[in-house]
């Protein structure tokens, strides 16, 4: 009897080390799954582990006792009762592993689901920001020009409904994106407050107005006047809580308060009160204001554009800036939203008296009005450069994209000077010059033609004018040796000097403005300052440049992958040249210098060099295109001025004559009788699809890309 009760421990004691193991192997291996079942699934595991050990204790002690001669048979049963319901634990504990499989399978597949739609977000959001940038540039071009009446200029200050409304919701879309991945960025520069208040003002002031409420804007004259933070997050917040105040208010008053507590000597907490007299947030409703969804309140229901994202956004903005926002709010009274974020203090000087105003000035040392050029060039950045250039002079300005194209418009036009790039594909500039002077028309053989080159050489003056040019500039062009050539070779009579020079001397302030830092903090690696002073020292014609050159960007790098794989070295260095000069007008000498080798490679014939490097380039270029894309995204969300102006139903034949024009003016190469055109588009009530070829045909206009432009409104529009 005793070797049997021996026997039946020895077993239940395997038994039992064998339950033990399986139970915490489990526990540690199912730990994180089990975790997904809530506290509860935790608790029984580590209750069953624990059981577990101590009923092998038990059996071990009890067996130990046995073979010593102490022969217990209660102990016995009751060690054999632990170990039942130790194996009762470790079956149930197992099937809840099981559960908490499947269930852990279900909540990777939903993840899965989950970053598929937003990398599909990300990537329909990119492809819509990419013409949506050309229509943002095209409204700037029309600001910046100054042959337009300021009583335009005015005008010009709303852009189109559907182009606004469309890059809000991109913004927010992306955001949103952004903040369910946790990936929401928060880029800190120094910035002067009088500009974001500045920004804030205008974006908001024109809208709100229109609408026959009075807009107050209320500033503490203490706060310091530089501080520290992510400026453009602060003006999204500031200016989403602005757009839900203005919906939701039709009359009386919105009104903002930005006013500031000390926490250190180099530390304030910024607090902005945005207050309305609107409809107020009903109570029911009031739990969900800064919960996704609200985009399903009824409350929403009245508004009149936006995804309903904007309050979820600002409150993810402030809480990762470590703010706090809150509101207050009474049905049928109005609402007052506070919004309080912790800034670093740089200059504590404080800011004084804040004065909305503020005009432009021209910047040029003289004007050729009703001078004609004609800029001859491959590459579309190149174009946008030099037309931007010339435009400020009031020079009339029109484009080609090759030898041949520059031949046809020279059949039907006149111009005071032709500027032409020297390495083009195909005919080349050095053979359109010698076509021009062979045609036997007189005008042609005395224009002077200017050669635009990105090789430097010592004595490259002479090398050109040997060949026949009047005179050539570097790639990228400057504004000092620009003029210089125009005062020499355009006829006096055209020149009028300017009574005020400002210029050309870049601003020794610029540093400090808070957009040329968040440029260069998020252009790194880029001399912004460089770029710049090729735009004639402009903000808005720097930004424009960085859109054309992110719309062409895959334009080039497939153009460049192309090339290399057909192992043609003449086409390499055309591509590769031309990016030599874009990456230096954008201030990327790094890179600029980079495809300099290239080309020098390419015109060596090393195939080896091109093959062996050719990625690298390709992805450096990429690079520079993302960092475009951030700041364009940054610089798009501060520089809407919206609201639609009204549009008239003109009828068939009024949009039939206007469309002939548009096409005659693209037929004859006519980029500024087209943009007028254009405008006159947006004056007017048109089909969803005629807005569609509308727009198009502006992208491509902004690329000089004329045949396209006329493919999209034969498309767009059926009418003959």
């Amino acid at each position: 009897m005793r070797a049997l009760t021996i026997l039946i421990l020895v077993i239940t004691t395997v038994i039992s080390i064998l339950n033990m193991i399986i139970i915490l192997v489990t526990n540690y291996k199912f730990r994180e799954r089990m975790s997904s079942g809530g506290k509860k699934v935790l608790f029984f595991a580590d209750i069953s582990a624990a059981v577990s050990v101590l009923s092998v204790m038990i059996v071990i002690i009890v067996l130990i006792l046995e073979i010593f001669g102490n022969d217990d048979t209660g102990i016995l049963f009751f060690a054999i009762g632990m170990n039942v319901t130790t194996a009762d634990c470790a079956i149930i504990l197992r099937f809840r592993g099981f559960q908490n499989e499947i269930l852990s399978s279900a909540l990777m597949r939903n993840q899965q689901i989950l970053n598929e739609r937003n990398k599909i977000m990300i990537n329909i959001s990119h492809e819509i920001r990419t013409p949506m940038n050309t229509i943002i540039a095209m409204k700037e071009v029309l600001l910046n020009d100054n042959s337009l009446p300021d009583a335009y200029k005015e005008k010009l200050d709303s852009i189109s409904e559907a182009s606004t409304s469309l890059l809000h919701v991109i913004n927010n879309l992306i955001d949103f994106t952004k903040i369910e991945a946790q990936h929401l960025d928060i880029i800190e520069t120094n910035y002067v407050l009088k500009e974001l208040l500045q920004t804030i003002v205008d974006r908001s002031r024109t809208p709100i107005t229109e609408k026959n409420i009075d807009y107050k804007v209320t500033v503490d004259s203490g706060i310091p006047s530089v501080l520290h933070g992510d400026d453009v997050r602060i003006i999204q917040v500031i200016t989403n809580l602005l757009d839900n105040a203005y919906k939701f208010t039709n009359t009386g008053v919105i009104a903002i308060d930005v006013s500031y507590k000390r926490l250190s000597e180099d530390k304030i907490n910024l607090i902005f009160t945005v207050q309305d007299t609107g409809m107020g947030i009903p109570e029911r409703e009031r739990p969900l204001v800064f919960g996704s969804s609200t985009v399903n309140t009824s409350r929403d229901d009245h508004r009149q554009k936006g995804a309903g994202l904007g309050l979820l956004i600002s409150k993810s903005i402030v809480d990762i800036m470590g703010g706090t926002i809150s509101f207050e709010t009474e049905s049928g009274v109005g609402t007052n939203f506070h919004v309080t974020i912790p800034q670093m203090v740089v200059d504590a000087n404080p800011i004084g008296t804040f004065n909305a105003g503020g005009n432009k000035t021209g910047r040029f040392m003289f004007k050729a009005s009703g001078a004609r050029a004609l800029i001859v060039d491959d590459n579309i950045v190149n174009l946008f450069v030099a037309k931007e250039l010339l435009e400020n002079y009031e020079i009339e300005v029109q484009t080609a994209s090759s030898g041949q194209e520059c031949l046809d418009i020279l059949n039907s036009n006149v111009f005071d000077i032709i500027f032409m790039d020297y390495v083009m594909p195909g005919m080349d500039g050095h053979e359109t010059l010698k076509k021009i002077r062979e045609t036997g028309l007189e005008h042609l053989k005395k224009v002077p033609v200017v050669a635009l080159t990105a090789q430097t050489m010592s004595g490259a003056e002479k090398i050109y004018k040997d060949e026949g040019f009047d005179g050539y500039l570097a790639k990228p062009l400057n504004v000092d040796s620009l003029e210089e050539v125009l005062l020499t070779l355009l006829p006096g009579r055209y020149i009028v000097k300017k009574a005020i020079v400002q210029m050309p001397e870049i601003d020794p302030e610029i540093e400090k403005q808070s957009w040329y830092q968040r440029l260069s903090q998020i252009l790194e690696g880029v001399n912004v300052k460089q770029g710049l002073s090729l735009c004639g020292n402009d903000y808005f014609s720097y930004v424009n440049l960085l859109r054309v050159i992110f719309n062409d960007g895959m334009n080039q790098i497939n153009k460049l992958k192309f090339a290399c794989d057909q192992n043609n070295l003449d086409d390499y260095r055309i591509t590769v040249h031309a990016m030599k000069s874009v990456t230096a007008s954008a201030g990327d000498e790094k890179l600029s210098n980079i495809c300099r080798i290239h080309e020098e490679n390419a015109k060596n014939g090393n195939i080896e060099y091109i093959r062996n490097n050719v990625h690298e380039l390709i992805e450096l270029y990429r690079e520079l295109l993302s960092k475009i894309d951030t700041a364009l995204q940054r610089e798009n969300s501060i520089s809407g001025k919206t609201l639609p102006k009204s549009r008239v139903d003109t009828g068939n034949d009024a949009i039939a004559n206007m469309l002939k024009e548009l096409k005659a003016a693209l037929e004859y190469f006519d980029v500024d009788e087209a943009e007028k055109i254009l405008d006159q588009f947006d004056s007017v009530v048109l089909t969803p699809e005629q807005e569609a070829a509308i727009t198009k045909a502006r992208e491509y206009l902004m690329l000089f890309n004329y045949e396209e432009a006329r493919k999209a409104l034969d498309a767009g529009f059926t009418m003959n």
